[in-house]
């Protein structure tokens, strides 16, 4: 079953990425455009023998990126998968699938903080460093009479918190 999923997401146009842990095969999958209208990825896990679990995400956007990694160092692995070009738009979003007890438990990731939205414009880049989730994006000025918003130069950055659930800003 593993080889149908990377057999087919593995053709011109989607994004794949692989992790191994005890044993365990963890694909991120993303739909291929050239043959899907939908913007879905898939997680599939699977042992040597079989596939043990897949979750389907439907998502109005691309894969930019995937990571596997434990941010609230529990034991238990989370998957994080960034993307972008959500609904035609240059954002992105970040979602956080932890395998436990031969299941996903996912989290819906909170928005920015509604008085760190000023400004915001989109062109997210997502990174996991020492494991912890990250996100940076340049900062614009408000728009104009003419509706055009310009890049200030500063990019504003954010560390997640997950068992808060909430993105911390990080001060330069």
């Amino acid at each position: 079953m593993l080889a149908t999923v990377v057999g087919l997401a593995g053709t011109a146009g989607a994004e794949v990425h692989s992790f191994q842990t005890g044993g365990l095969t963890i694909v991120v999958a993303g739909s291929d455009s050239q043959f899907s209208e939908s913007r879905a990825y898939q997680v599939v896990v699977s042992d040597d023998l079989r596939t043990l679990s897949r979750l389907e995400v439907n998502r109005d956007g691309v894969i930019v990126d995937a990571w596997m990694t434990d941010l609230d160092r529990d034991g238990a692995i989370e998957i994080i998968v960034a993307t972008g070009l959500l609904a035609g738009e240059d954002r992105g979003a970040v979602d956080i699938h932890e395998w436990r007890d031969g299941r996903f438990a996912s989290t819906a990731v909170a928005e920015l903080p509604a008085g760190d939205r000023s400004g915001y414009r989109g062109n997210d880049q997502f990174s996991v460093e020492n494991g912890q989730l990250r996100r940076i994006y340049p900062q614009f000025t408000a728009p104009d009479a003419d509706g055009n918003a310009v890049p200030t130069g500063r990019m504003v950055r954010y560390r997640y918190d997950f068992a808060a659930n909430r993105w911390q800003r990080e001060e330069q």
